[in-house]
Formats: structure tokens, sequence, C-alpha cells
């Protein structure tokens, strides 16, 4: 895939900006670190609220206008979308799998943690 159609893709899968400012906003920490698994990523990012926050970075920026390294991230938020929309009910991030006073699931919170709307689009 090229930047012009990872561009596409990224912008169709990943939520509205008020939708991530709110999760960034809210007052949540607890939530979004019950879905994290260390505390930083491949592009030393923490955790979190960060990776929505490079999202909403990048939903601002034109195609065409990414450097190589947003590009490798947001190839890396597609393929998230894609593995977590997947989620078969036996996995720990499944549906059925509400993490303890959340009101949510693991995957859920780490979709958000990734700028991607909590239940995959259709």
């Amino acid at each position: 895939m090229d930047e012009t159609e990872i561009h596409k893709e990224f912008q169709a899968l990943t939520d509205t900006p008020a939708n991530i400012k709110k999760w960034i906003a809210e007052d949540n920490e607890d939530r979004r670190e019950k879905a994290s698994l260390d505390d930083k990523n491949d592009f030393d990012l923490p955790s979190g609220r960060f990776n929505a926050e490079k999202v909403l970075e990048l939903k601002h920026k034109k195609a065409g206008s990414w450097t190589d390294d947003d590009l490798a991230f947001a190839k890396r938020v597609v393929n998230y979308a894609h593995r977590s929309a997947g989620i078969s009910e036996h996995h720990p991030h499944s549906e059925t799998a509400e993490v303890g006073g959340t009101g949510m699931t693991k995957n859920e919170i780490a979709r958000q943690n990734w700028g991607l709307p909590a239940q995959p689009k259709n």
C-alpha cells in the first residue's frame, strides 16, 4: 500500500477527532491503563492516551505530508484496527471480558487508546 492508500484507510478506521479528544480529556487514566501491555511501544510513545494523541495529530495532516515515522505509525494503527476487529471470544481482550469496574472490555479500551472507536466500524 502506498501513502495515499494508508492515509485513506487510516482516516476511515480511526475515530472522529471529537471522540478522540474526549477519550484523551476524560479523567479515565485507570481505564486507559487496563489494556496496556507495556509502558512504551515501537515508536517510543508511552501507552494509553499518547497513541490517541498521535492519531489525532495525523488526522489533521494531509495525505502527502506524512513523514516516514508518521506513515509507519499509521500502518501500525491500521493493522491494529483490523486485528482488534477480529478478537475472538477466547481472547483475553474479548467483548465478554469486562475489565472490573470500568464498564468496558480490554479490547474497547485498547481500541480507544489507539484512536479507534470502541466498537469496529462496519
